[in-house]
């Protein structure tokens, strides 16, 4: 009981930090302030939302078969992207600003009322639609032809990977080896460390995309970066070379 306790604070918590963030990426204009926004409060509760979120499923007996829990990581996943798209883009802040709240609130929505119930999902989406739709056309500043802060860009980049990195490691270098030769499980069964490594690869993939766009990146680029992701140490040998690299922009498009 104490254990799932926790895990719902900690749930809860994510949820708060993943709203805050929203709401900062939406209501600033300067660039700077979003980017933080999006990585030190959208990126924090969107991962300890879905990691203590996938324990509360193990301990309740849930799998991923149930479709309010596949449909409310979609609608999450709707958010986390429009938040990305809002704090990167100056144009069509408030399309962005709708994706976020809306997929926001849709997503708790369905974590509250557990159903896959059509009828009841449907009235979800709707009331979500309203409220989120309302928030954003007041909470959202007319556009703005802002430049982004690139060393904000390549800092929230950077601090992603490194993540990303950490957890692949820890899963080759440690929950594999333990697992298979000395039969030891270290999450004890219950592949929070596996999930954790999916949920940054969603994060890292976003934030690289994002990256390569602001930073004209060359989709080779791009596509080595999302390689890297899956060798150990590869995150951190790629943002390593990019960020140290003696090619400029116009070399590199």
């Amino acid at each position: 009981m104490e254990t799932i306790l926790l895990w719902r604070f900690i749930k809860w918590l994510g949820l708060l930090l993943w709203g805050m963030g929203v709401h900062s990426v939406m209501v600033n204009t300067d660039s700077n302030q979003k980017m933080k926004a999006l990585y030190a409060f959208t990126i924090s509760g969107f991962a300890l939302t879905w990691m203590s979120g996938w324990m509360m499923m193990k301990h309740a007996g849930y799998s991923m078969g149930a479709s309010w829990i596949s449909n409310a990581m979609l609608l999450g996943l709707v958010s986390l992207t429009g938040t990305f798209l809002s704090a990167f883009l100056s144009t069509r802040r408030l399309t962005w600003n709708v994706l976020s709240t809306v997929g926001l609130f849709a997503a708790i929505g369905l974590m509250v009322v557990r159903t896959g119930n059509p009828v009841t999902l449907g009235l979800l989406l709707g009331l979500s639609v309203v409220v989120g739709g309302v928030l954003a056309k007041f909470g959202t500043s007319a556009d703005q032809d802002v430049e982004l802060d690139t060393p904000m860009v390549k800092s929230g980049f950077q601090w992603i990977a490194r993540l990303e990195g950490l957890t692949v490691l820890a899963l080759f270098l440690l929950y594999l080896p333990a697992k298979k030769i000395l039969g030891i499980n270290l999450d004890g069964g219950t592949g929070m460390i596996g999930w954790t490594h999916g949920v940054f690869v969603i994060v890292y993939v976003l934030s690289l995309t994002f990256t390569a766009r602001a930073l004209g990146w060359s989709v080779q680029r791009w596509v080595l970066g999302g390689i890297s992701s899956f060798f150990p140490f590869g995150t951190f040998i790629f943002e390593h070379q990019v960020f140290n690299s003696t090619e400029t922009k116009s070399e590199d498009a």
